[in-house]
């Protein structure tokens, strides 16, 4: 397993360890897959907020706003079990 910190801050010293080691990865593959994880997660955490603020908005309402809040709820919780499945699928890619 290789550091994900490593990667992101010091990947030549990854690339002549693996180079010393005779072993052959696709580094630039790796790199762009750690870069993507890493967007992938982020987002996923964003939306993760935006849905805690609406629930708590959801709290304070009533009547019709309430219905539209819980309607945008809905299809936040969507987007965010999709991303959380993605970045799930990254890390495991990684």
């Amino acid at each position: 397993m290789i550091d994900p910190q490593l990667l992101k801050n010091n990947s030549q010293i990854i690339e002549i360890n693996l180079e010393k080691r005779d072993i052959k990865i696709d580094f630039e593959s790796l790199k762009n897959l750690d870069e993507e994880r890493r967007a992938s997660k982020y987002e996923s955490e964003k939306l993760r907020s935006d849905q805690k603020k609406l629930g708590k908005e959801i709290a304070i309402s009533d009547g019709d706003e309430k219905d539209k809040l819980l309607q945008k709820a809905e299809k936040l919780s969507q987007k965010v079990k999709k991303l959380t499945e993605e970045t799930q699928k990254k890390e495991e890619d990684f």
